[in-house]
């Protein structure tokens, strides 16, 4: 069998089962976080607190993996970037008890950019960038916020994705955005207040 026939069994089988197992994981730590009983206790003990910040702040950890993991299916498979949850089909509601998200679409950047303005990364400077974010804002004061993106390059030769996570270094209620995602030595970055956890 050819390999495109085994790429388009992962697209469209094994892909959604393993971001449906790693939703389903998040969403039962959340509830569990969210017990009355640990709220009493949290009230009483900091070094909980913290845990249980730690455990919503997974929740927005995860929603973002799995959409970017989604939006680079989505894109392999049709060429654009989904504009909405719904076209993920990943079940996702866009606001929780902790977080709000949102997908945002990045402009394009194309051969009209000069050479000196396209990294290496992205290979040549005829070479188009297209970008997507999803953002993760914060609902509760003392969590972090997120955003998540994934870079198309499209080149004549093969067209190829990458996902990045930024996340603030301080509990805020304003998602580190990176700009165009892209920095001279061509890695992607997160803007100055934040950092990146995986690229």
């Amino acid at each position: 069998m050819s390999k495109t026939f085994f790429k388009h069994c992962y697209l469209q089988v094994g892909l959604p089962i393993l971001l449906l197992l790693g939703l389903l994981s998040s969403i039962a730590t959340s509830v569990n976080a969210q017990d009355p009983n640990q709220t009493e206790r949290t009230r009483e003990n900091p070094s909980t607190r913290n845990q249980t910040d730690s455990t919503r702040e997974g929740e927005a950890k995860q929603y973002i993996a799995a959409v970017n993991r989604a939006q680079q299916a989505y894109y392999l498979q049709n060429g654009k970037f989904a504009t909405s949850m719904q076209q993920l089909g990943l079940g996702l509601q866009r606001q929780t008890q902790n977080y709000r998200y949102r997908i945002v679409l990045q402009r394009q950047n194309s051969a009209s950019t000069s050479a000196s303005e396209q990294p290496s990364l992205y290979g040549q400077p005829s070479d188009r960038v297209e970008s997507v974010m999803m953002i993760a804002v914060a609902r509760r004061p003392a969590l972090k916020s997120y955003t998540g993106g994934v870079f198309a390059t499209i080149s004549v030769r093969a067209t190829s994705t990458r996902a990045v996570v930024c996340e603030t270094d301080k509990p805020s209620a304003s998602p580190p955005i990176p700009q165009d995602g892209r920095n001279q030595s061509g890695q992607i970055t997160c803007p100055a207040g934040s950092r990146l956890l995986r690229g």
